[in-house]
C-alpha cells in the first residue's frame, strides 16, 4: 500500500507543477514544458502519464486524448501494464492470470503488432 501512496504523491506533484505554470499568467511555454518533462519522467508509469496527460488536456483543450464512447478504467489499464511487464519478463503464467482477471472484469485484451489494445466485452 505504501507504493500506491508514493505513486499518488508523484501524480499530485506533477499536477501541482502544471497548476502553478498554468496560474502563472497562463505561461503556455512553461505549461507545455511541464507536460513534456512529465512525459519523459521514468519514475511515472505509463498509466500515471496517461492519467496526467488526459487531465492536462482537459484543461488545455488540445485534443491530445480523444475520448472514445467508453473509457477504460484506470484499474484495468493498471492490470494491462502489469501484464505487459510480466510478458516482458517472460512470466507467461502470471500474464495469463492477469489476462483472465481483466476478462472477469468485462474487458478483452488484444495483442497486436502495434501493441496491446483493450476493449469492453
Amino acid at each position: 500500500m505504501k507504493k500506491g501512496r508514493r505513486e499518488e504523491e508523484k501524480v499530485k506533484e506533477w499536477e501541482e507543477r502544471f497548476k502553478q505554470a498554468l496560474e502563472n499568467d497562463l505561461q503556455m511555454p512553461q505549461v507545455l514544458a511541464v507536460v513534456w518533462e512529465m512525459s519523459k519522467n521514468e519514475e511515472l508509469s505509463g498509466v500515471e502519464k496517461l492519467f496526467l496527460i488526459t487531465k492536462f488536456d482537459q484543461l488545455l483543450g488540445l485534443g491530445l486524448v480523444e475520448k472514445k464512447t467508453e473509457e477504460i478504467p484506470v484499474e484495468i489499464l493498471g492490470l494491462v501494464e502489469k501484464r505487459n511487464k510480466a510478458r516482458e519478463e517472460k512470466k507467461w503464467d502470471e500474464a495469463d492470470k492477469i489476462r483472465e482477471e481483466i476478462e472477469k472484469k468485462g474487458y478483452k485484451v488484444l495483442d497486436g503488432e502495434k501493441g496491446v489494445k483493450v476493449e469492453k466485452v
